[in-house]
């Protein structure tokens, strides 16, 4: 008849705590301990997938997070922003959804957020502006090219975990000046942005 052997383990004592050290403590507290990249078209509507007959001109923005309050930023628009829009079958750009046909605004800044509460957040940015328009004229096309200061103050508000309400305030550099109705680069803009 066989017999079984039976051993008992020594079981694994707890770890015991001990206290941190105040460098341990401080790292601890930090949220973001390197850069984060970031990327988005803050003007893209769900319906510009739903129907191809309309469009959204994009305004791309990029950057970095370097703290959670403190990031770089670099952003591109048309430099006049139909919004949204139907596309005129008739110019090749619009159905193929081109950047920058007529010229573009562009921005390199340096971006402060600063949480008010936990569902309202400001910021702002400050840095440099690099736009260029294009105009026909004759057999040959005209380039302007404006380098100027660059400015954005906005404000967004969460209203539920996939809603918000944000505005902001652009000024790309003297645009507005120069080109007067060929740019809407500088102004007030507001966005609903839902999510499902």
């Amino acid at each position: 008849m066989g017999s079984a052997w039976a051993q008992l383990l020594e079981q694994p004592s707890a770890p015991t705590l001990q206290a941190e050290t105040p460098a341990a403590q401080a790292f601890g507290k930090i949220q973001q301990p390197f850069p984060r990249s970031y990327m988005s078209n803050e003007t893209a509507p769900a319906i510009d997938n739903l129907h191809p007959n309309f469009r959204t001109d994009p305004k791309l923005v990029g950057g970095f997070e370097l703290t959670p309050n403190l990031g770089i930023e670099a952003g591109f628009s048309n430099l006049y922003s139909q919004g949204f829009h139907y596309v005129d079958a008739r110019h090749a750009y619009e159905r193929a959804g081109a950047l920058g046909n007529h010229g573009f605004a562009s921005h390199l800044a340096a971006k402060v957020s600063v949480p008010v509460d936990d569902r309202l957040t400001a910021y702002g940015a400050a840095g440099v502006a690099y736009s260029l328009r294009e105009s026909a004229a004759k057999d040959k096309t005209l380039r302007d090219i404006d380098v100027g200061p660059y400015a954005g103050v906005g404000a967004k508000y969460k209203l539920t975990d996939k809603a918000s309400l944000s505005g902001e305030y652009q000024l790309q550099g003297d645009t507005g000046k120069k080109w007067s109705n060929d740019t809407n680069a500088n102004g007030f803009s507001a966005k609903l942005k839902l999510g499902f």
